[in-house]
């Protein structure tokens, strides 16, 4: 999916999406444990210092989260969009992908991401930020 300047459409909890730094690590290495990754707590800053992320922070606890892994200057790609199973359905994932997607059009950028296609309420989240679906693939994962 893609979206531009013209297709943007904010959304108005974006102003609870925080941009994360090194501070944030303990947070961020919680959240992955969630997802079934775990790093160290050196390995959380280092991934920070490395890429953007937004994150919306509720009761000292990353519930939500994005990350720009490709920053070109015509091109930006956000991924790894997580949010925490209790704090889903309030808007959190469409305020940190608002956050990029801002960051990214206001440069003059595109912005991609991807998503599987069965993944309707993501869809339905990135549709009314003004993404729109360019092309479809079929993705194959191979786990070790």
């Amino acid at each position: 999916m893609i979206c531009g300047r013209e297709n943007f459409n904010s959304s108005s909890l974006e102003k609870l999406a925080v941009k994360l730094s090194e501070e944030h690590a303990s947070l961020y290495k919680d959240l992955e444990l969630e997802r079934g990754i775990e790093i160290s707590l050196d390995e959380a800053r280092e991934i920070l210092r490395e890429y953007t992320h937004y994150g919306v922070i509720v009761d000292n606890v990353l519930a939500s989260i994005a990350a720009r892994y490709v920053t070109l200057p015509w091109v930006h790609v956000i991924g790894g969009v997580f949010t925490r199973k209790e704090y889903r359905g309030r808007g959190y994932a469409k305020a940190v992908v608002s956050a990029l997607t801002r960051e990214a059009v206001t440069s003059g950028a595109l912005v991609g991401l991807h998503v599987e296609e069965d993944i309707k309420p993501a869809i339905r989240v990135y549709k009314n930020l003004g993404y729109k679906i360019t092309k479809t693939r079929t993705w194959i994962f191979a786990h070790p």
